[in-house]
């Protein structure tokens, strides 16, 4: 495992998020926030520690949905996507397209509405949406997810915030596994070090990245999710290495680890 970026940085980038969104909030006065699974939910958990500690005001109501990079995996694993060689590239060139099959081609839009209505009192329909995740990268999933709200409610305001950190869930992966089992993560790290030098990425290095925000999908085609089990193909992959019991505390202790320090870096 290399080149996931230092604590320091993860939490410098979380506390300044927290301290924009909540500033964000102030203005913006949110009828809704929509945090991103898997990786938005600990920043929306910091966000919400901040406003808590520092605004008489309620936190807006929040309602989790799936949308991720898993919805562009299943786009372009489509037989015609396969069939004409469309790639990310492609989405880059033109992103209203998959945005476009999405409205066209699949539930999203009725999925979300039913995640936003289940969660709501009957009639709400939002003026305000403020959708939170922790990074962006090319930004097609914040499009899509713009899309699909702005298909179920026409009439909305829309801001997107994901400026925490990238590359967070590495950081405390490896944070975790260096501190409380060195004896798995020096083998590990001499493993992925030697794959990174072949051009490859350790599977290993890649569960571990996936299992600390303790959520995963259900299918890719599906905007809910599920909690990481002992069941879950994630760990019975990793049961090789610790007991599916301990790997499952990984979630819990990389989300109070953070809190802990960007508590301790905002008190500064």
């Amino acid at each position: 495992m290399t080149e996931a970026p230092p604590l320091s940085k993860i939490v410098d980038g979380f506390a300044a998020g927290a301290q924009a969104a909540c500033a964000l909030l102030d203005t913006f006065q949110p009828d809704l926030v929509l945090a991103l699974m898997h990786a938005g939910m600990v920043p929306l958990h910091v966000t919400q520690a901040l406003w808590g500690a520092t605004r008489a005001a309620p936190f807006p109501p929040v309602v989790a949905t799936n949308i991720g990079r898993e919805k562009v995996d299943y786009f372009l694993e489509l037989p015609k996507q396969q069939a004409s060689g469309y790639s990310w590239l492609d989405l880059l060139v033109s992103r209203e397209g998959f945005g476009n099959w999405a409205l066209r081609e699949t539930d999203w839009s009725a999925q979300l509405a039913r995640q936003i209505t289940g969660s709501m009192l009957p009639g709400f329909a939002p003026r305000r949406v403020l959708i939170l995740d922790d990074w962006v990268g090319q930004g097609i999933t914040q499009n899509l997810t713009k899309a699909l709200l702005t298909d179920v409610y026409p009439e909305v305001e829309i801001q997107h915030y994901a400026r925490f950190a990238n590359a967070w869930c590495d950081t405390l992966g490896q944070l975790w596994l260096r501190k409380l089992h060195p004896e798995v993560y020096r083998p590990w790290w001499h493993l992925a070090r030697e794959a990174k030098l072949q051009g490859k990425t350790l599977q290993l290095y890649t569960d571990l990245c996936l299992l600390v925000p303790g959520t995963e999908d259900i299918t890719a085609d599906s905007l809910d999710w599920q909690p990481i089990t002992a069941h879950s193909p994630l760990l019975e992959r990793l049961v090789n290495y610790l007991p599916a019991e301990e790997w499952l505390t990984l979630p819990a202790w990389a989300e109070a680890a953070l809190l802990a320090h960007v508590k301790e870096a905002l008190s500064t």
